[in-house]
């Protein structure tokens, strides 16, 4: 009995036991410590997508095609019961063509390839069957396609701390991927070098980008047709070849320079900007993009905002410049012309010399003039002409000895006086005077003026304030520092440049 009673209490705790321990199992929660399960991830991807027509949306979404959800599937997956702990989580043929296998991976495994192989072999194992494998005849199997797409990727790259994300080009069609490339690398290459061109009071292109896109795609022909040239020239036996690629290097270089002469005429191929302005412009503009960056703002929200900024920047800089006469030496110290513009028209002083015809031209254009309405010629012997167009022209050479000539531009009001040795030339401009002189003049009384626009010539017959010249003379004894450019209203200030 007593035995009989042991064995009896013995069997009702043993099941009190097993009903506790299975309660716990279903209620509990998981002890501290306890290691949860690793493939948690997996088991609701195989369970999603044991569904043929979630399985079929799947490799819709992985291969870019459209099947339809009633397309035929045959499920492929390895089973543990066939190879234990070495079964893919899922695998599936469509239209006896396609064997699909995708791996769900919550942690990280270099050896995904080797696990790839296998997965292969077994699952084509599998299709061929023991009589297919072991038969002698052929046996065709659908093209392997397998697509890995590890769990931990998303957050791995949403932590990190300098993610490298795919281009936003990639969500354009694949053969649209080179052109938005090369825009890419055109824009950011001319958002880097505006700063530099224009603080340093070189001329900017609305043209750039298109430009840099038109001819990308020749960098690298020419640079092999280059190396090529190069290495076959020195061999002599390879002559016949030289001559072949040098051609070839020839006429691609002859095409970006035709290319270079038609883009530089379009209107906006050259514009120029106020330097301290325009280096406001930039330090906004930078940091707009800064804060776009910091605050992670969308693409399609930053750009307009930051193209709107500089559009309003640049009209706002075109008003601010509006009515303001600039005056500006150029040239050579020796012979310096001189260029007074105002909005789109100019008049031009002009002492000779090709560099000075040159520097006049880049001027005219920096300063976005249309029409020069007078060139004075204020050489007296002119060894060449000087081929600047113009709606009106003073030579000095045309005209008899004591006398002068007026002309009223928009910019100013020019008086130029011609002397037996030289040529006094006087600009009113509001209620300032600026005085110019080529050669030596010799007056009975000096000529009161606010500016003189000093050349190599000794003013003795010009009584004057201030200077605007390129370089300091022998003759000049005031203690600041020179200055070539000045910007001025007619009826307010003054600013050197």
């Amino acid at each position: 009995m007593t035995d009989t009673n042991e064995k009896t209490r013995d069997i009702t705790q043993k099941n009190q036991n097993t009903d506790t321990a299975t309660q716990e199992e279903h209620t509990a929660e998981p002890r501290i410590g306890e290691m949860p399960r690793r493939n948690h991830k997996d088991s609701t991807f195989c369970l999603l997508f044991s569904e043929p027509a979630r399985a079929i949306e799947l490799y819709n979404a992985v291969t870019g095609e459209n099947l339809p959800p009633d397309t035929e599937l045959t499920y492929t997956t390895l089973a543990n019961a066939l190879y234990i702990d070495r079964n893919n989580d899922l695998g599936f043929v469509i239209q006896k063509r396609h064997l699909v296998m995708s791996e769900c991976q919550s942690t990280i495994n270099w050896n995904i390839p080797m696990r790839c192989l296998g997965y292969v072999s077994r699952s084509l194992e599998n299709l061929a069957g023991k009589e297919g494998l072991y038969g002698s005849k052929l046996v065709k199997f659908p093209a392997p396609e397998f697509y890995s797409r590890d769990a931990w990727y998303r957050q791995f790259w949403k932590n990190a701390k300098n993610p490298v994300k795919r281009p936003w080009y990639f969500k354009l069609p694949e053969r649209l991927w080179g052109l938005a490339e090369s825009v890419c690398i055109s824009v950011c290459a001319s958002a880097a070098t505006f700063p530099v061109l224009v603080l340093r009071g070189l001329s900017v292109s609305i043209w750039a980008v298109v430009s840099s896109v038109a001819v990308l795609w020749l960098i690298q022909p020419m640079m092999l047709l280059g190396l090529g040239t190069a290495f076959t020239g020195l061999v002599p036996v390879l002559a016949p070849l030289h001559g072949v690629l040098s051609v070839l290097s020839a006429a691609l270089t002859g095409l970006l320079d035709r290319w270079a002469v038609w883009i530089s005429a379009k209107p906006g191929a050259g514009l120029y900007f106020d330097t301290a302005y325009a280096a406001i412009v930039c330090l906004v503009l930078i940091l707009l993009c800064w804060l776009a960056f910091r605050w992670r703002l969308r693409l399609r929200v930053a750009v307009p905002c930051i193209v709107l900024t500089a559009a309003v920047s640049v009209g706002l800089g075109n008003a601010l410049s509006r009515d303001v006469v600039h005056i500006d030496l150029v040239g050579s110290a020796n012979a310096p012309a001189v260029v007074v513009t105002q909005n789109d028209t100019a008049v031009v002083l002009f002492r000779g010399g090709a560099s000075a015809q040159n520097a006049v031209e880049n001027q005219l254009a920096r300063r976005g003039v249309q029409t020069v309405e007078l060139v004075a010629d204020l050489r007296t012997k002119p060894e060449t002409p000087c081929a600047l167009e113009a709606e009106q022209s003073v030579l000095a050479e045309e005209m008899s000895v004591n006398t002068a000539q007026k002309q009223k531009c928009t910019p100013a009001l020019v008086e130029v006086l011609r002397t037996r040795n030289g040529c006094l030339v006087r600009l009113t401009i509001g209620n300032r005077q600026f005085a110019a002189i080529n050669g030596s003049v010799e007056l009975a009384e000096p000529v009161p003026v606010q500016w003189l626009l000093a050349s190599p010539a000794k003013p003795e017959a010009v009584r004057y304030e201030k200077i605007l010249t390129l370089r300091r003379y022998g003759w000049i004894r005031s203690a600041e520092e020179p200055s070539a450019s000045l910007s001025l209203r007619r009826s307010g200030g003054v600013k050197m440049e």
